[in-house]
């Protein structure tokens, strides 16, 4: 459903975010990297950036909750598809991808079906991300609160505490308030000393 209607409201849009609600975006990388590969290739189409899971292993273990039988999915290793947790769409490929989906059969492995299954029938290229995202909560934290790995985060996962999205999200926008002040607007939150104390290094 989305799909179709992005395609039918957002048709003019340059690029389309897929973003789950435990996902922490530094928006301002995300558009500076798509400013730069714009640079490299400014009539960009038929695209999804992404962490791309290559070669991964179908669960054959019948406790798993993503657990496949051979009846089900034959293959032992899946196709090339991205991780749901966050991807980027080219404008073009909502409506390819929808137009897509009406007749590959649907898998419930979403993320698979989705940015695989009806990807590759859309005739997609996928570019690798990968080394933007931060999967483990621990890490993501660690790297978005060190002025040192900072910008070199796109996409963290915070599966397990809110309080650790605000305080990134904070730090994000701390990050960018001198550097954009006509668009972050910086309010007088009860700011964590820890946060206070590295300010002038991502500033």
């Amino acid at each position: 459903m989305a799909l179709k209607w992005i395609s039918i409201y957002c048709s003019k849009t340059k690029y389309i975010l897929k973003v789950d609600d435990d996902i922490v975006v530094n928006t301002f990388t995300l558009i500076n990297h798509l400013k730069f590969l714009d640079k490299l290739n400014p009539v960009r189409e038929q695209t999804i950036l992404c962490l791309l899971w290559q070669a991964m292993t179908v669960m054959r273990d019948s406790k798993s909750k993503w657990y496949l039988s051979k009846e089900d999915f034959p293959l032992d290793l899946f196709p090339p598809y991205c991780s749901g947790s966050a991807y980027i769409l080219t404008g073009d490929m909502a409506a390819k991808m929808y137009n897509a989906s009406l007749y590959v059969p649907f898998f419930w492995v979403d993320d698979y079906y989705i940015t695989g299954a009806v990807a590759s029938a859309a005739n997609v290229t996928y570019t690798q991300l990968g080394s933007l995202y931060t999967i483990p909560e621990q890490i993501a934290h660690s790297r978005f609160m060190s002025s040192k790995a900072f910008y070199t985060i796109m996409f963290g996962h915070f599966p397990g505490s809110m309080n650790n999205m605000r305080e990134v999200w904070r730090r994000i926008l701390i990050s960018q308030k001198y550097k954009y002040p006509k668009y972050v607007q910086y309010h007088s939150f009860s700011w964590d000393e820890t946060i206070l104390t590295n300010e002038k290094d991502i500033a």
